[in-house]
């Protein structure tokens, strides 16, 4: 699965700013800049990716157009105002 998740975000030009070790939780928070911006890539230790940028949706919906044309993702659209 990194394999084919580092294969969709080299489309992006990305790079890694920071990476923080949420040990925790059994997640990584990986800081990454883009040609779409700034945003922030969560994996866990349970084969979860979310991609976070809630100042940027250029890079949300540029990310999810790449992800969604792997066949090794899929995508859910989650909607936070549900949740407070």
């Amino acid at each position: 699965m990194v394999s084919a998740m580092k294969a969709v975000l080299e489309k992006a030009d990305m790079k890694v700013l920071e990476k923080i070790d949420l040990w925790q939780n059994d997640e990584f928070i990986y800081k990454m800049q883009s040609k779409f911006g700034e945003f922030e890539l969560s994996t866990s230790n349970y084969g979860g990716i979310f991609i976070l940028a809630p100042d940027n949706q250029l890079a949300i919906e540029s990310l999810g157009a790449l992800f969604s044309h792997s066949e090794h993702f899929q995508s859910e659209v989650v909607d936070f105002a549900q949740y407070t």
